[in-house]
């Protein structure tokens, strides 16, 4: 049996890939499949889109892409499986809590602020739909990435949230 080839189909104009992270626990292997938007579309597409630093180009980790295994840079990874949502049967909720979490990050150079945990408990199992360049864009098709540059204003301006990653 082959390999799953790439499941991302070419593009339209004025069409968007979307990402759909399912909900995993940290220890799990990401798992996403792919959604084509219309910028046009009325009513708009809902997704976040994510803003983050590439990193190292040397630097790589392994998402599952519809059964296709794809290298992502460490940075994107990370996002990723920090801003998935967990499973709808994890036991660690922590509903009693409101608000927002501050904790100190790992390196204790900074803060990490998390979801509410009202959000967390209405969110779990569910899939997250966002906006990540370097898989939304296909970054070895040098026609699509230099059309889809292009669009990258919009794919921001019409999110319906905005994340950052640093």
């Amino acid at each position: 049996m082959s390999a799953p080839k790439d499941p991302r189909r070419p593009l339209r104009p004025r069409e968007i890939r979307l990402l759909g992270l399912h909900p995993g626990r940290p220890e799990d292997p990401i798992q996403c499949s792919i959604l084509v938007a219309s910028l046009d579309s009325i009513p708009p597409p809902q997704y976040e889109a994510l803003s983050y630093t590439w990193g190292l180009p040397t630097s790589t980790e392994t998402i599952t892409l519809e059964g296709f295994r794809m290298p992502v840079l460490e940075n994107l990874h990370a996002a990723l499986k920090y801003l998935r949502y967990q499973p709808s049967r994890d036991t660690g909720s922590r509903l009693g809590m409101q608000g927002v979490s501050v904790e100190k990050n790992k390196s204790g150079d900074g803060v990490e602020i998390q979801d509410p945990p009202l959000l967390m408990h209405e969110t779990r199992g569910q899939t997250r739909i966002v906006w990540a360049d370097a898989i939304c864009i296909n970054q070895g098709d040098i026609l699509e990435r230099e059309s889809q540059v292009r669009f990258m204003g919009d794919a921001y301006q019409k999110c319906s949230r905005g994340i950052v990653w640093l």
